[in-house]
């Protein structure tokens, strides 16, 4: 009886080893597809300005933000329509409030982020030739980001600092959706099973919807 027992407690363990085997080395797959988002991006910026820096961040984000709050919803193929065109998610600022207040991202993450579409529609939308990342209402945004590079502040180093901001916050977005993907729950449906529910089951009888029929029509019966 012992070493049956013993025998259990061995393949429980072994199957709990396995299974962080396979979760750290599907952590370490996604890690290293991260870093093959965010190097390109990172060698593009010496030879970009200002205004496409700020763009690109913005879509790498975007699209980091997508990949989360898919890997969130429940798997149809449907999913992938409501990010295209004019429908509901296509907005970076609507992304980052979905992951926010559906718990995907912490407080601090959502207020940078929203800093940073902020920045973002203003180079879109100010067409000014001589605008750049040292402009002072820009500068005051990236000094509120939590993802600043507080040891350089009172530093005049928009452009750096900004940098820095962006593949920390996408780095992030990585990480949780890297550990969301690997570890996963299971959603409300899948719990409750109402997608395999027999409604049929609940169907009345005959019997039972003559007898309502006759009650709604005379009471007193």
């Amino acid at each position: 009886m012992a070493s049956r027992k013993g025998k259990n407690e061995d393949t429980i363990k072994q199957l709990i080893e396995s299974r962080i085997k396979q979760r750290d080395n599907a952590l370490e797959q996604k890690f290293s597809e991260m870093h093959n988002d965010i190097d390109p991006f990172i060698e593009s910026l010496e030879k970009i300005g200002d205004r496409e820096i700020v763009i690109l961040s913005a879509s790498l984000l975007d699209d980091y933000l997508e990949k989360l709050i898919t890997a969130s919803y429940i798997k149809d193929e449907r999913v992938k329509s409501i990010f295209k065109d004019e429908h509901v998610l296509q907005s970076f600022y609507t992304k980052t409030n979905i992951a926010y207040f559906s718990g995907l991202i912490p407080k601090w993450l959502f207020n940078d982020l929203k800093l940073i579409c902020e920045i973002r529609n203003r180079f879109a939308h100010r067409f000014l030739a001589n605008l750049d990342l040292s402009d002072e209402a820009i500068t005051a945004r990236i000094e509120k980001c939590e993802l600043r590079p507080k040891t350089m502040d009172g530093v005049k180093a928009s452009r750096l600092k900004f940098t820095i901001v962006i593949i920390q916050a996408a780095c992030t977005l990585k990480r949780i959706d890297a550990t969301l993907t690997c570890n996963k729950p299971p959603n409300l449906m899948d719990i409750t099973k109402l997608n395999e529910f027999d409604f049929d089951k609940m169907a009345l009888t005959k019997d039972q919807i003559k007898e309502i029929i006759t009650k709604s029509i005379n009471p007193q019966s």
